[in-house]
């Protein structure tokens, strides 16, 4: 494989085909001597999240051609300079619990170690580090990605482990159950998509895409391939999966 030293250029010539990111779905460069205060990004990440939901990285961005969350932080400073915007030309608030979460978040980064990642970010993190460039904008506003994500999981396996859950059906039986969509995952050969049953977790595996919403309800058939255990947590493997309807939450 021949290593162009990220000259888009050379990149370009030898794969004719080769198709830049649009610029909406990646993180802009401004003024290579500005200087953005951490603990300012770090909050403004914490607010961009709660106000759209999750954070998304420039590689998601650009796989689901959706703006990455850097970008959106990015909206909220003068790239000339790095200072923070006025109020009134910001479209994100700052709030207590952001502040709250980005020094979390911080903290967190600064004891990471073990791989290339964990070391960036704690060095980024660090107490002596105050401000930070453009080019590690993206990075910083992963911090508080990756801190809320560890936290949704240690939550997550705190819950198991207070109600590992039950097995549905017996294994071979074709059964009837009602499941809110938890999330799904790309595998090497399928994608998993995991459920919430009454606190007991299914699990499916398909190349199929049947388009779930995340955090709606199903009420689904399907067979049972096999009865496991993830984390403390009993999970039911199921096949063939059919949607027989969605349930509609109470108004």
């Amino acid at each position: 494989m021949t290593y162009y030293r990220n000259n888009r250029r050379s990149y370009r010539n030898a794969n004719p085909g080769f198709t830049p990111c649009p610029v909406e779905y990646r993180i802009p460069r401004g003024n290579p001597a500005a200087e953005f205060n951490l603990d300012s990004i770090l909050a403004m990440t914490a607010a961009a999240i709660r106000v759209h939901g999750e954070f998304i990285s420039a590689k998601v961005a650009r796989e689901q051609h959706k703006r990455p969350t850097g970008a959106i932080v990015w909206d909220q400073f003068d790239s000339n300079s790095g200072a923070m915007r006025p109020k009134g030309e910001r479209t994100l608030k700052l709030t207590d619990a952001d502040k709250r979460t980005a020094r979390k978040a911080r903290a967190w980064a600064e004891l990471q170690q073990g791989s290339e990642y964990a070391t960036k970010i704690a060095e980024i993190a660090h107490e002596d580090n105050r401000t930070i460039c453009d080019r590690e904008l993206g990075l910083a506003c992963s911090i508080v990605g990756c801190w809320l994500r560890d936290e949704a999981r240690r939550a997550a396996d705190a819950a198991r482990a207070a109600n590992p859950g039950e097995h549905i059906g017996t294994v071979g039986e074709r059964v009837e159950f009602t499941a809110t969509f938890v999330m799904a995952r790309e595998t090497r050969f399928s994608t998993m998509y995991k459920f919430d049953c009454n606190g007991s977790e299914v699990v499916w595996f398909t190349s199929s895409c049947p388009g779930f919403v995340r955090g709606t309800t199903y009420k689904l058939v399907g067979t049972v391939k096999k009865h496991g255990e993830f984390r403390g947590a009993k999970n039911t493997t199921v096949n063939r999966v059919q949607i027989v309807a969605e349930v509609k939450s109470a108004a």
